[in-house]
């Protein structure tokens, strides 16, 4: 640690060490080491911004201090804002910063004067049937309007409305922060809320240093705090401990009540003042665009309670009341898959989180992947929930909507570092036997922002149940680390196999060989893992095929099949550079449209063609659209485009989004073909609106199934079924194989395919 960091991390210390007051060393098992995607580990909120006009100084303010806004937040709820205003908002919000917007009625707003008394009554809460309604109306009409965080204040409208998002009433990626009003304090507390939906959560400002650790410990959810709290919750001043706040809890959100912006606005961005490393070159928030934080940025800033110059009492119309009071049945019948209104950029950061799911478990980490290790090395015991938890871990209870935005940080578990023990291993053990029934079975999925893979995990829970086992399902939110960690913490607790969908194929190699060193056989689920010997099978769909079936539609719907010659536009658009199927995906499509491409039947008039330059990061949606609307500025100020291959039904929506933001979808402008993968629900039913043309069904169903039988079978003895012992060679080994067909899907077929072959039913699609 140098001098400078060391200064940082304690102001005055130089001073106090030259007279021989020096602070006792700090402790390294006290240190987060997580960050975000890019390595920086704080970004910037404003709280409590009441409407356009003081998001308008608020924007203004930040751009001449330089400080980066990530996200505005409003609090005093929907209700209080008309749709003209929340479209507004976000219409004034610049590119990256996304919306949250507070569900109401609640507390002080209603009859509950019990608030007002020394006890507190039921807090700020939904008193009654009504006022949960009123927040789930709040809910419904903010998301359709493309906002994608919600803030809640009450534990009954968060389990309610993650139910809601569980089962389309709201989209998938609404992200649910629990307010300061209700914060926990304590890491049980901080579990609960976890398990009832939440994807962020702020604590109260006086939670000691101690206290903040030990939620690290048992949790993973992003936390938010006040360094700064505003009177009404304590007046806390904390900015002397900030550094601290950011070794111990980074990924952390800060928050500041200090007045130093214009009176109409009442907060400060403590990033302008505070020692760490800001972006060089340019301002923060262009750095931001690029993923350039500084590895040494570990916190958040908020600006909290800026307010408008209009009064409440004229924000927001008289709404009519609720037929369908739980705003549930209407919902229904209202589309989820329609791209925001143009000029919005509520939720930019889904899928950039990095939480695990699971609560409850002892996190250790590999020597020197992210701090030194502690001497001597000593575990933490979690809380509750034992490894067969079934009942807890694989419950709709716990499938929420993470990808957790990291826009309020937080750290998965904190923890100390353990050597792996054993000798090496020789690529999986073939040594078990039918002792293994009624063990327990570690799945490691990538991320639950596709809904995709939270029905992979769920259908091999069930499978493997049927069979006789235990399991211990986990997310990894698309972060690496924390994927690794999650293995480490199933090796530990003593799991009996692995299946394992990598988020990165090249970063498994260490904590497979602490799996081979203890027997653990390991099936890579879907994504073959890179440069390792222990791994044993690969369950998979034929994924050249996958792309093949998409490049031939393509050609074949612009008529280029039947002797068409164009020349036609398209765009190229690739899944994940750390993914292995990318280049299968991409390869098989190219294989189909190359030719045309050589002959001028197809023109990508970027001129972005090679798999490089056409990759999108961890299959992310937003990064999709991002880069679709470059291509439509910089490319096609004449022309159209006439087809875009997409891989994923993720990244065909954020395509959608920039394609109609740009005028597309209208008798003169139609929306080009697009392609796309994963019968995602939300990408059929824009297939039935006739916005996304077509998708690859992949019936993950029995891929479970695959997976699972093959795990069995290593457990008991048995060779498993394959049908590809040459294809996958991941650089060590040639991994043996069983891969399943994929079907293409279209409007004319999705009836026969999925609902017929009972996949979703009538009513889903609706």
């Amino acid at each position: 640690m140098t001098d400078i960091a060391t200064a940082a991390r304690r102001p005055g210390e130089q001073a106090l060490s030259a007279l021989g007051l020096g602070a006792p060393a700090l402790d390294p098992a006290d240190a987060s080491p997580h960050t975000f995607p890019g390595g920086g580990r704080w970004r910037t909120e404003i709280p409590s911004c009441e409407g356009p006009e003081a998001l308008a100084v608020v924007l203004k303010e930040s751009s001449r201090l330089d400080v980066p806004i990530h996200r505005i937040s409003q609090g005093s709820g929907v209700w209080m804002l008309t749709d003209a205003e929340i479209t507004e908002i976000e219409a004034t919000a610049e590119r990256d910063i996304e919306l949250c917007l507070f569900t109401g009625p609640r507390g002080t707003w209603d009859i509950g004067g019990s608030v007002r008394s020394d006890s507190r009554g039921g807090g700020l809460r939904a008193r009654g049937h009504d006022a949960v309604a009123g927040c789930v109306e709040d809910a419904v009409r903010a998301t359709e309007l493309g906002v994608k965080c919600l803030l809640v204040a009450d534990e009954g409208v968060l389990w309610t409305l993650h139910r809601a998002r569980v089962a389309g009433i709201i989209p998938t990626d609404t992200t649910l922060k629990v307010s300061a009003l209700i914060g926990p304090v304590n890491p049980a507390a901080y579990a609960v809320y976890e398990r009832l939906g939440a994807d962020s959560l702020n604590v109260p400002s006086d939670l000691t240093l101690d206290h903040l650790t030990e939620i690290r410990r048992v949790s993973a959810a992003p936390m938010d705090m006040y360094i700064e709290a505003p009177d009404d919750l304590g007046g806390y001043v904390r900015m002397y401990e900030v550094a601290e706040l950011i070794r111990r809890g980074a990924r952390c959100t800060s928050s500041s009540a200090s007045p130093r912006l214009p009176a109409s606005t009442r907060g400060a961005p403590i990033s302008a003042t505070s020692p760490w490393t800001r972006p060089a070159n340019g301002s923060a928030v262009a750095a931001w665009r690029s993923t350039s934080w500084p590895a040494t940025a570990r916190t958040r800033t908020w600006l909290p309670w800026a307010r408008g110059c209009r009064g409440l009492s004229t924000a927001s119309p008289q709404r009519a009341p609720l037929t369908d009071p739980w705003g549930l049945q209407a919902a229904r019948g209202r589309s989820r898959s329609s791209p925001r209104p143009q000029g919005t950029r509520a939720g930019v950061f889904r899928g950039a989180g990095n939480c695990a799911t699971s609560p409850h478990r002892t996190r250790t980490e590999p020597p020197n992947r992210h701090h030194p290790k502690p001497t001597p090395p000593q575990t933490h015991t979690p809380l509750a929930a034992p490894l067969n938890d079934e009942k807890n871990e694989a419950s709709s209870m716990h499938i929420r909507r993470s990808r957790a935005l990291p826009l309020i940080a937080g750290a998965a578990t904190l923890a100390l570092t353990l050597s792996a023990c054993g000798q090496s291993g020789s690529g999986g053990s073939k040594e078990k036997s039918s002792s293994a029934k009624g063990g327990t079975i570690g799945i490691a999925m990538p991320t639950k922002s596709s809904a995709r893979w939270i029905s992979d995990g769920n259908n091999m829970v069930k499978d493997l149940k049927a069979k006789g086992y235990k399991t211990k399902l986990v997310y990894g939110e698309d972060d690496p680390d924390t994927q690794v960690s999650q293995i480490e913490n199933m090796i530990t607790q003593g799991v009996k196999g692995l299946i394992i969908a990598a988020i990165d194929n090249k970063s498994l190699n260490n904590v497979l060989q602490e799996a081979a060193s203890a027997k653990i056989p390991v099936i890579a689920y879907d994504r073959l893992i890179l440069g390792t010997k222990n791994v044993d099978y690969y369950a998979s769909f034929d994924n050249e095929k996958v792309g093949t079936l998409q490049g031939t539609y393509i050609a074949e719907k612009l008529g280029l099949t039947s002797g068409k010659k164009g020349p036609f536009n398209i765009e190229l658009f690739a899944g994940s550079n750390d993914d292995n199927n990318t280049k299968y995906f991409f390869d098989g499509a190219m294989k189909v449209l190359q030719p045309y491409i050589d002959k001028k039947e197809l023109v990508v008039k970027s001129g972005q063609t090679a798999l490089n330059k056409v990759t999108t990061l961890r299959w992310d949606g937003t990064t999709a659209q991002n880069r679709m609307e470059d291509i439509l500025t910089g490319s096609y100020k004449t022309g159209r485009v006439d087809a875009v291959l997409s891989p994923y039904d993720g990244i065909s929506i954020g395509i959608l989004s920039a394609l109609k933001s740009d005028g597309y979808g209208s008798s003169s402008k139609p929306l080009p073909v697009i392609t796309g993968q994963d019968a995602e629900l939300a990408s059929v039913k824009s297939i039935i609106a006739g916005e996304q043309t077509q998708t690859v069904y992949k019936d993950t169903r029995q891929l479970a199934k695959v997976a699972d039988t093959m795990l069995d079978d290593v457990l008991n003895g048995k060779t498993p079924q394959t049908n590809d012992t040459k294809t996958y060679d991941n650089g060590t080994k040639v991994v043996p194989a069983y891969l399943l067909q994929p079907v293409s899907v279209d409007k004319t077929n999705y009836e026969d395919v999925l609902v017929k072959g009972g996949y979703y039913t009538d009513a889903q699609l609706k």
